[in-house]
């Protein structure tokens, strides 16, 4: 029997201390859609092998320091994959490990890329910038962006006057901290759709002009329209009651335009607001961070295409893609030409600390992610059951970061499959 612990939503300092303080044999990541995990970033700076699936970026991530699966694997080719880490040579382990902390260091040090990325801005926008305004899905007001935010918007506003704009849109109120730091200069904002809204602007994107491409590119899909209208309505209608909003705060007035610029972290809603109304901010320059759920068609799942990809490509200043796979995925699906306005800038972690000599133990597995269907846990299950059931001599642990929606029912299997833990 393998024995294991779920252990819920850990804050990722805990985490990298848990990495820097016990001997792991493996990391398993297993998602069926993925931008650039930086779980699997945080392992590497432990210096820990890793098993993932070649989704969204993971490929850029694995080189000699692990395995990586096809996309969809069978819970056979995991446990293959993890028992290949776990029971290599102590010489191959640490050439795996230390392989990952190599690969940590040169591409996903969080310091390091924030500096990079800040450069680059300076450089593309010719030392003209003097103002940021900084669109978060909840940060500072929400710590789950905190780990890989935090030392970007650090080198941001060490260079620029930075304002957050932090979009609370709907997450878990246990995840937002009301006691939230305070040196950050942030306002928040609260975005909620309504039926009314619907009906206000449902009609607006029929005849807004700015939606022309939009409406043209679903029809001529020739698939899934009435989902996809529907999807789009609704993407249109919090983009506007977000540049309602945003359009009312003291944002611009104390800022010169060409000196100014608007940058999102996520491909979501407020940027598409703010694009379409790019007339009224002509010296304004705007950029937006690309990821995963916010370009992959993949992770729309009712219309199987992510809303106004190619409008907002059309109207914003520089698109910045945190994998070149992304880069790749965003060209290829959309029809388009690689341009200058695109720009691949790996996000980071922080780095795990060795903070005692690491016991000697169990053989360890460890995964990170939260519990949602794409992250695939029952499957991680199967396979660790499969792990269990041909390595009987020797004893194994599961450790397991991550809470969410399915919690209760990936109890329950852990249970039904691998025993009470």
């Amino acid at each position: 029997m393998i024995k294991y612990r779920l252990c819920g939503r850990v804050d990722n300092s805990e985490i990298l201390k848990y990495y820097g303080e016990n001997r792991i044999d493996c990391f398993a990541h297993v998602s069926s859609a993925e931008g650039l995990p930086v779980s699997i970033m945080e392992a590497e700076s432990a210096g820990i092998p890793i098993v993932a699936t070649n989704v969204g970026g993971t490929a850029e991530m694995i080189d000699g320091n692990g395995v990586l699966l096809p996309a969809d694997p069978s819970a056979d080719e995991i446990a293959s994959a993890i028992i290949s880490c776990i029971l290599a040579s102590d010489d191959k382990k640490r050439s795996m490990g230390e392989r990952s902390g190599s690969i940590w260091n040169e591409k996903f040090n969080a310091r390091e890329n924030a500096k990079k990325f800040v450069d680059h801005i300076r450089e593309r926008y010719e030392g003209r910038i003097r103002h940021i305004i900084f669109i978060t899905e909840g940060y500072p007001f929400c710590y789950f962006e905190k780990s890989f935010l935090e030392s970007e918007l650090k080198e941001l506003s060490r260079r620029f006057d930075v304002t957050v704009v932090a979009r609370n849109s709907g997450y878990d109120e246990e995840l937002y901290d009301k006691q939230f730091d305070t040196s950050i200069k942030a306002v928040s904002y609260y975005d909620k759709r309504s039926r009314a809204d619907l009906l206000i602007y449902g009609p607006i994107f029929f005849l807004d002009k700015m939606t022309r491409s939009e409406r043209k590119d679903i029809f001529f899909s020739g698939k899934r329209r009435t989902v996809r209208y529907w999807e789009s309505i609704k993407y249109y209608t919090k983009a506007k009651k977000f540049y309602k909003w945003f359009s009312k705060q003291d944002l611009f007035s104390k800022y010169e335009q060409d000196n100014t610029l608007i940058y999102s972290y996520w491909n979501t809603e407020p940027i598409l607001g703010i694009c379409l109304n790019r007339q009224k901010h002509k010296g304004v320059s705007v950029i937006s961070r690309v990821h995963g759920y916010d370009h992959q068609d993949e992770q729309w799942p009712k219309s199987e295409r992510k809303p106004f990809m190619k409008t907002v490509d059309s109207l914003i200043d520089e698109i910045v893609f945190i994998s070149k796979t992304g880069k790749e995925y965003h060209i290829k699906r959309n029809g388009l030409i690689d341009s200058t306005k695109y720009t691949v800038s790996y996000i980071g972690s922080n780095g795990a600390n060795s903070l005692s000599a690491k016991e000697e133990g169990p053989l360890r597995i460890v995964s990170c992610a939260s519990l949602l269907p794409i992250k695939r846990v029952d499957l991680l299950i199967d396979s660790l059951k499969r792990v269990s059931d041909l390595i009987l001599e020797k004893d194994i642990e599961w450790v397991h970061f991550g809470d969410g929606p399915l919690r209760e029912k990936i109890e329950t299997y852990a249970a039904e499959k691998l025993g009470n833990g």
